[in-house]
């Protein structure tokens, strides 16, 4: 049994550009102004991590806003979940599952806001497994969300791939050992040289599975 691990955001729905705009929106109306390249810095972040480094960068750092404010500022877009899936996720899932091969997700997001996006998607049947920010202490570019991933699937690091998108949640991946697919991302400007492949779509990323596993892609 060989399985694919995926993160949610920025593989399974397009949320990534929704944060950076809010985040803008923020930074704009606390006379904030960071480069495309200092902005690209926060795509993946876990929240903790990302109010930390807000936190370096804000100038002057006496006018920084409470935790709360910044919390509230930058709050997850929670209420586009069908208008943000990607194309060609339920192609993917499917031909997976037709394949026999196990599913699981791998996210920084909470578990509610998973569960919401799976459920208002409709997809929830395809999951196997499902890890969330809540299940491990250190979160990523650590390896531990896929360490328990890999326990709950109850596989190796060589019978599982990984999609992900962002250098953070790569590097996290590689960590853990495992081979991964990246998600093309043009918008931003992210690392993504650590990735095994780097794919354009999801119709591409199943294609490069199929290859790996020794699938037909037909199937």
């Amino acid at each position: 049994m060989k399985a694919v691990i995926f993160d949610m955001d920025g593989v399974l729905i397009d949320s990534e550009a929704l944060h950076l705009y809010d985040f803008r929106v923020f930074l704009n109306k606390h006379n904030q102004s960071f480069t495309s390249d200092e902005l690209s810095e926060f795509v993946g972040l876990d929240k903790n991590i990302f109010i930390e480094r807000l936190q370096k960068m804000w100038k002057p750092v006496n006018q920084l806003p409470s935790i709360e404010e910044i919390t509230e500022g930058c709050k997850y877009p929670s209420d586009s979940f069908q208008d943000i899936l990607f194309p060609h996720v339920r192609f993917i899932l499917s031909h997976l599952k037709k394949n026999n091969i196990k599913i699981a997700i791998a996210s920084s997001s909470p578990y509610d806001i998973i569960y919401k996006m799976l459920s208002v998607n409709n997809i929830t049947s395809y999951f196997d497994v499902i890890v969330s920010r809540n299940d491990v202490q250190a979160k990523k570019p650590s390896p531990d969300i896929y360490y328990e991933a890999l326990k709950r699937l109850e596989l190796s690091p060589h019978d599982c791939i990984v999609i992900e998108d962002s250098s953070v949640g790569i590097q996290a991946a590689v960590n853990a050992g495992l081979n991964v697919i990246a998600l093309k991302e043009n918008r931003f400007s992210v690392d993504q040289s650590k990735a095994n492949w780097i794919v354009n779509d999801l119709i591409e990323a199943w294609i490069k599975i199929s290859e790996v596993f020794n699938l037909t892609c037909s199937d």
